[in-house]
């Protein structure tokens, strides 16, 4: 159950037809949740092996290898739906949460900083640099990307702690989302398409 005080919430309602609303309302809310559910969404991409988009399909099983990489306070739920339907060689998954797991053996979930990126965050952005560059052109890497992902994947061309403060100061002035990432891909070796640069793989993102 999506609301852990369901029962409470509709018992509050003064009537009974206040109380089939405040029911009606939770069900709404719950289904809302449930259809854009990290790891339901990136399921519904799959058939089977295949990739399925509007305009191509896409087989994984014709790679050599698949491997995994993803950034994002969703991403751990986006990598075990990939897990799921395809057989994965490694992966790197940073996340913002410390309860994170995946269940595969072949995947490595790092717990990076939010807002905020910290020396893990940067640890997990090398990893997954040193494992993409190690792919060949018949090897596939799926990337899941999903809010967070740019504090959570870091490697800055500044020193980390300049870094830090800058987006600090940044996210205390005001500056909005967009402002805040242009400024972030300026500074950063891995965003803005270098991340691809670093491979001979083919590239898929699921964003």
């Amino acid at each position: 159950m999506l609301f852990k005080n369901h029962d409470e919430l509709v018992l509050n309602g003064g009537t009974p037809l206040l109380r089939q609303k405040r029911k009606d309302i939770l069900e709404m809310l719950t289904a809302a949740v449930n259809a854009v559910h990290p790891y339901r969404v990136v399921h519904e991409v799959f058939d089977g092996p295949q990739l399925v988009f509007p305009s191509e399909t896409i087989d994984l099983s014709s790679f050599d290898q698949v491997y995994l990489v993803g950034f994002g306070k969703a991403s751990t739920g986006m990598a075990q739906a990939v897990c799921d339907a395809v057989p994965v060689g490694k992966g790197v998954i940073i996340t913002n949460d410390s309860s994170a797991t995946i269940s595969s053996d072949s995947i490595e979930v790092v717990v990076g900083g939010h807002p905020l990126p910290n020396e893990e965050s940067l640890n997990g952005a090398e990893k997954i640099l040193r494992l993409v560059s190690q792919c060949s052109r018949n090897d596939c890497v799926v990337v899941v990307i999903s809010g967070g992902g740019s504090s959570l994947f870091c490697k800055p061309r500044i020193p980390l702690s300049d870094f830090q403060t800058t987006i600090d100061l940044l996210l205390r002035s005001g500056a909005t989302i967009d402002e805040i990432n242009t400024i972030r891909k300026h500074l950063s070796m891995v965003k803005g398409g270098q991340l691809v640069q670093q491979t001979n793989a083919v590239v898929l993102s699921l964003i």
